[in-house]
């Protein structure tokens, strides 16, 4: 198969900050918001129904008409909430994040090495999870998935997969400004047969290698 971007749009609910005189802002209390990488769960009628932090708590998110592109679906977000009472949640903010699943490298047609820079990593209960960043001028989207190389097992019998994130930028993009995101990539799929996984990434130094243990 062909790299090629998967843009899962989810409505953005931002906060509004009515105008007020100095007496009511002098009264006014901001709320206490919270900035998460989440699972975002969506329904049959395309509408988000609750969000599961990586600590594993789930709130629920009644009376909001924050509507996905596809039904029945689990999106890998960041998100910015607050928690409400009985494990309630009121969304501010929320966007996709890069989260394909891994493919054998034999489905891609290409495997294109664009270098990112790495700004952190670190692993939560089911992703490995980065904020990277590269130039662009934002006129041309760039495409990324995460391709897995093998796996091999060592002296012990312990298991590593190795997987590659495909980065692909295009020739019609120029280099401009930096842009941040955000990247998870799944490991749930490798818990009950692998121990370790080795995310390897195209820096622009060399290729450079994370691992994270899974058990």
């Amino acid at each position: 198969m062909k790299l090629r971007s998967k843009h899962l749009l989810i409505a953005m609910l931002c906060l509004l900050v009515s105008s007020c005189d100095k007496d009511d802002a002098d009264d006014y209390s901001y709320p206490s918001v919270l900035t998460d990488l989440v699972e975002a769960n969506v329904n049959s009628e395309q509408l988000l129904t609750s969000i599961r932090t990586d600590a594993g708590i789930t709130y629920t998110t009644p009376n909001q008409q924050i509507k996905a592109d596809r039904p029945d679906t689990t999106y890998r977000c960041l998100c910015s909430y607050e928690k409400g009472t009985d494990n309630t949640a009121r969304i501010y903010s929320i966007e996709t994040v890069i989260a394909p699943l891994p493919k054998p490298a034999s489905e891609f047609e290409e495997l294109p090495q664009d270098p990112i820079s790495v700004i952190s990593a670190w692993r939560s209960d089911r992703y490995v999870n980065m904020l990277f960043s590269y130039l662009t001028l934002g006129a041309e989207k760039h495409t990324f998935a995460f391709s897995e190389e093998g796996r091999v097992s060592d002296e012990k019998g312990k298991t590593t997969v190795r997987v590659r994130l495909l980065h692909q930028r295009p020739e019609a993009d120029a280099e401009a400004f930096t842009q941040k995101r955000y990247l998870s990539l799944p490991t749930y799929p490798y818990a009950a047969t692998c121990d370790s996984v080795v995310l390897i990434v195209p820096t622009f130094a060399s290729d450079t290698e994370y691992h994270y243990p899974l058990r």
